[in-house]
């Protein structure tokens, strides 16, 4: 495939609305006009034509996408990945130039988003009790038998460069807990 035929092809897979490559599934209005996956939900109508949606996919554009070297949407934030459109999405869920959510917008109802490399300095201004962070550290829980005013604990840990959340759910009742250990995406 020539340089020119697989660029015109990308130019095709843009989505009207916010300019990304549209990933499968594709879906399309009423009069075949396609859209990502990710803006569908929130249009009423098509942004080209105002005609209404429709529960159609776009098979032929989609079969195109998975042939083509689609680069990771975070391009413009500086990475660099290019693959196969079948591998794009999978790669996309894991850079780490995509925004992430704070770790604690549960637990302390934090809206902050922003890139990975911007976390561990608003866990540290923000989350400051709840955040440790040193390459080599023993975390040691504590017995939560005395504490009355959480159903559970929430912290985070930098360590080896990554991001670690703990969770201990703790049973009212007795006082015994459950720890919950997971790498932070």
């Amino acid at each position: 495939m020539t340089e020119a035929l697989e660029k015109s092809l990308l130019e095709d897979l843009q989505c009207p609305v916010c300019d990304s490559y549209m990933c499968p599934p594709i879906r399309q209005c009423q009069k075949g006009h396609s859209i990502c996956d990710h803006c569908f939900p929130k249009l009423k109508v098509c942004p080209k034509c105002r005609s209404p949606k429709s529960q159609a996919r776009s098979f032929a554009l989609e079969a195109i996408h998975s042939k083509l070297k689609i680069p990771c949407r975070y391009a413009i934030a500086g990475c660099n990945f290019v693959s196969l459109g079948e591998h794009i999405r999978n790669h996309e869920c894991f850079c780490k130039l995509a925004p992430k959510s704070c770790p604690f917008r549960n637990y302390d109802d934090c809206h902050w988003k922003d890139i990975t490399s911007k976390l561990k300095s608003h866990l540290m201004k923000k989350h400051s009790s709840n955040f440790y962070q040193k390459e080599k550290q023993r975390f040691l829980s504590q017995n939560f038998r005395n504490i009355t005013n959480y159903h559970y604990i929430y912290v985070v840990i930098h360590a080896h460069k990554d991001f670690f959340r703990l969770t201990w759910d703790i049973d009212e009742i007795t006082g015994d807990y459950e720890q919950f250990k997971c790498f932070y995406e």
